[in-house]
């Protein structure tokens, strides 16, 4: 459902500077510190992404903004503009500053009213971590309604169950296909309101592909990830991992066709997932949910996971 015009007033507090503009060693020292936030917040190693953002950001690839108050960068943000649709990749501000909820809103502020101003963009979308404070009072400043998601971990000190149902390791040959499904399966779902990634088929595969070959969700890991085909031979189902850090993975997403959930399929596949990366020497293993998505997070729950912090969705649709 399109929501209205949000009323953007803030003024902004600090020196506002174009990204492209920024000198790139203090671009490199504020990515520092983000890295570092990562690390031990979510257990995420943020280098990778944070090496393109400055080279994106150097080479004027990538529009955003930074802050400086005292002579420093104190915070920076950025989006990606794509047809109609403008995504919000990253704010932060950093935890140095007595209030860095203060730049971050200030630039999240600033990169929703350029997105806001552009009026071939139709609909502007995001999701932000917490790494130093809430979003949900920003968002909603914004006139945004904020979606609760949960960043959730398993231990993998103990051997996991063996998997019930037959599991196949994937291979990218399932692409197609495991495209489909992921579009099917979230047809009518919040997280395809949440995110253009779910609504439509090739969305759904620029997605999986960004997975497979992309740094943004960390390096794909072939063992462990894997299908469950169904009586005909058919996809029923996957589940993809990715490594983020030297001992965390990632399941950076997970489908079971509904036709076929409540027959421990989803089970199998986590079982097998975790049993794959203990033996590989892996300690911990993370996933997100949509906080309203109950059954999806029962299932994480009843399979050892226990969270780690609420963080906030979002979507705008302008109105036609």
């Amino acid at each position: 459902m399109a929501e209205k015009l949000p009323i953007i007033t803030q003024q902004s507090r600090f020196e506002v500077i174009p990204l492209a503009e920024v000198d790139m060693l203090e671009l490199q020292d504020l990515l520092s510190e983000e890295i570092s936030a990562w690390r031990t917040i979510l257990e995420w190693d943020f280098r990778r992404t944070a090496e393109l953002i400055q080279q994106y950001a150097g080479s004027g690839l990538i529009p955003g903004l930074a802050l400086r108050s005292n002579g420093r960068l104190i915070g920076y943000g950025y989006y990606l503009l794509r047809a109609e649709l403008g995504a919000i990749g990253g704010v932060f501000g950093s935890p140095s500053l007595a209030d860095p909820a203060a730049a971050a809103a200030q630039i999240f502020m600033l990169l929703f009213s350029q997105l806001l101003a552009n009026t071939y963009c139709r609909r502007i979308e995001g999701q932000l971590f917490t790494l130093t404070h809430s979003w949900e009072n920003i968002l909603e400043e914004a006139g945004l309604v904020p979606h609760q998601r949960f960043y959730m971990a398993r231990d993998l000190n103990l051997r996991a169950d063996k998997p019930l149902i037959p599991v196949r390791s994937w291979e990218n040959d399932y692409l197609p296909a495991a495209a489909n499904l992921l579009f099917s399966a979230y047809q009518c779902h919040l997280d395809a309101e949440i995110s253009v990634s779910y609504q439509s088929v090739k969305n759904c595969t620029e997605f999986l592909r960004n997975i497979i070959f992309m740094p943004g969700c960390g390096v794909f890991l072939t063992h462990g990830s894997a299908v469950c085909l169904d009586a005909g031979g058919e996809l029923g189902a996957f589940i993809l991992l990715t490594q983020i850090g030297p001992h965390a993975a990632l399941v950076p997403q997970i489908c079971v066709r509904p036709n076929l959930q409540g027959k421990g399929i989803g089970t199998s596949l986590i079982e097998y997932a975790c049993a794959c990366l203990h033996e590989s020497g892996f300690r911990r293993v993370f996933l997100c949910v949509t906080g309203s998505n109950e059954p999806a997070r029962q299932l994480y729950l009843r399979h050892q996971f226990y969270d780690i912090q609420k963080f906030s969705a979002f979507y705008w649709v302008r109105e036609k």
